[in-house]
């Protein structure tokens, strides 16, 4: 059984911007430093930043249970670790690369860790030429070091100015050229204090993710937020933040984008499928009702969602069983490698697991198949 994972997450080389931006911006960009604490902290434009929690930590110390599955939480979870501290897997793309591959993992998308999935950091960023060559800096790394450490397995999946559709077209333009396949947008950008995608404001990047064939990947959470009570416990997040899906899912279906870009693909990562065929149904049955008045998409919601989306599962025996329902060719495996809710190491037997009485064929085409059609990626 080979599985191409559609959702990874990579740590980045502790001193990435430090060593690709020219000497005027570097006391700028971001740079990882130690408190008096120990503990790592980010300074971006000289200033402490909040780096994006790493929850999950392959810390040293612990390869006899990871080896196991057992993921290790850090008691310092709600700060961040620097690679250096942490396993060779968690941020050697070569050594993760070997480690995938036993598992028969024959592709892998991975999201940023640093500035966040969408890299929505640099939207804060007060100096924005700075932050269009972090940009630049981050999306050269991908591909030079990351991918580069197994190119026939790091689907690479870039990142763009979101501040600015022009430049982000030209992004897109720019790493497609080099064998991009895919970016990673934000799943509700009005969130992020951006126009929203019901909006003719992002026609450029469109443009150029349908003109070079880029798959559009949108992460939950990378709205920067997901729904959480203050005092709930955090997997209270990870099991609500589905909910981020649906509404992008409804939000785009319902936009001029699908129509007016029939070409476009979109992955929901982290996004389960189960929920799919109910909210379609009633999607369609809200578009019937209300394309009598309201000036909505002549596209049929559940149309739309079989010919330009796909949703991903870690291992959903539901989703499976509702394969017809849903759409087979647009369900996704991930892996979601290193974070707490990954099937590795036990990659096949979990998928075995939710599958039995499934023909091989549909097991197959959910846990490769269509990424591989989807990504154009050679297995």
């Amino acid at each position: 059984m080979k599985f191409i994972s559609v959702d990874d997450h990579l740590v980045e080389a502790e001193d990435l911007w430090l060593n690709r931006l020219s000497r005027e911006y570097r006391d700028l960009a971001p740079q990882w430093a130690k408190r008096d604490d120990g503990r790592a902290v980010l300074l971006v434009e000289g200033k402490s930043y909040p780096p994006q929690t790493r929850t999950i930590q392959f810390v040293k110390g612990n390869e006899d249970r990871i080896a196991r599955g057992e993921f290790i939480v850090s008691d310092r979870y709600r700060h961040a670790l620097l690679p250096s501290e942490s396993l060779d897997i968690h941020h050697d793309p070569a050594a993760r690369a070997r480690l995938l591959r036993e598992s028969n993992i024959v592709g892998s998308v991975n999201f940023p860790t640093v500035p966040r999935f969408a890299g929505t950091m640099f939207l804060e960023f007060a100096d924005k030429t700075l932050a269009d060559l972090c940009v630049k800096a981050w999306n050269d790394w991908l591909f030079e070091e990351w991918c580069a450490g197994d190119p026939d397995l790091y689907i690479p999946m870039t990142l763009v100015q979101l501040w600015d559709p022009v430049a982000a077209a030209a992004e897109i333009r720019r790493n497609a050229a080099r064998g991009g396949r895919a970016v990673s947008l934000s799943e509700n950008p009005a969130m992020l204090g951006l126009p929203s995608y019901y909006t003719s404001e992002w026609d450029p990047l469109w443009e150029a993710i349908a003109e070079t064939g880029t798959v559009v990947c949108m992460h939950l959470g990378s709205q920067g937020s997901v729904p959480m009570p203050p005092d709930a416990p955090k997997c209270v997040s990870t099991i609500l933040s589905e909910q981020n899906c649906m509404s992008a899912l409804i939000n785009l279906l319902f936009s001029p984008v699908p129509e007016r870009f029939p070409d476009i693909k979109f992955v929901l990562s982290e996004s389960g499928i189960a929920w799919v065929p109910g909210l379609l149904e009633r999607a369609d049955r809200e578009w019937e009702e209300y394309r009598q008045w309201d000036e909505i998409t002549s596209l049929r919601p559940s149309e739309t969602y079989r010919r330009s989306f796909h949703c991903c599962t870690v291992g959903e025996r539901s989703a499976l069983m509702l394969r017809d329902m849903i759409g087979l060719e647009t369900m996704l495996w991930e892996c979601d490698f290193p974070h707490a809710e990954s099937p590795w190491p036990h990659v096949e037997s979990s998928m075995r697991a939710v599958s039995d009485g499934i023909p091989a064929a549909d097991i197959d085409a959910v846990a490769h198949g269509n990424a591989a059609a989807l990504f154009r990626w050679k297995v």
